[in-house]
């Protein structure tokens, strides 16, 4: 956190932005920000969507305990911030969300890593240019 700080400090960046990442990484990242004055996260891209909702659990809920945090859409045009703001305006029945609700079930949580991985191994989601390292 002090490094991400030191970037904002210079200019480097003008805000940190979070994801993949346990409700508790996020809470003590913040807390060690906070209590050395340094920059805290403004931001947390976190995989959440009808389906998958697990960090409506723990890392939904430490965002707003922290009250630093909104979140971001995965937008890649314009078009889709449009659609997405407009869904403020939608109002829906009981029935609706009920409906809704029914087709979820808990999962794993993904994305997130609660370790380092182990020297000499290569997480799934990394990318490589063919050879071995």
């Amino acid at each position: 956190m002090e490094a991400l700080h030191e970037l904002v400090k210079q200019g480097k960046v003008r805000v940190l932005g979070a994801s993949a990442m346990y409700g508790y990484q996020f809470h003590n990242m913040q807390l060690a920000a906070r209590d050395h004055g340094w920059t805290l996260f403004s931001a947390m891209e976190n995989h959440y969507n009808l389906l998958y909702r697990e960090d409506e659990r723990e890392l939904i809920p430490i965002c707003r305990q922290m009250g630093v945090c909104s979140p971001i859409i995965g937008a890649t045009r314009l078009k889709y911030l449009d659609k997405a703001a407009g869904a403020l305006a939608i109002q829906l029945k009981p029935e609706d969300v009920k409906y809704l609700e029914e087709c979820y079930v808990p999962h794993p949580v993904i994305g997130a890593i609660d370790k380092n991985p182990e020297q000499e191994v290569i997480l799934l989601d990394e990318k490589s240019n063919g050879t071995e390292m």
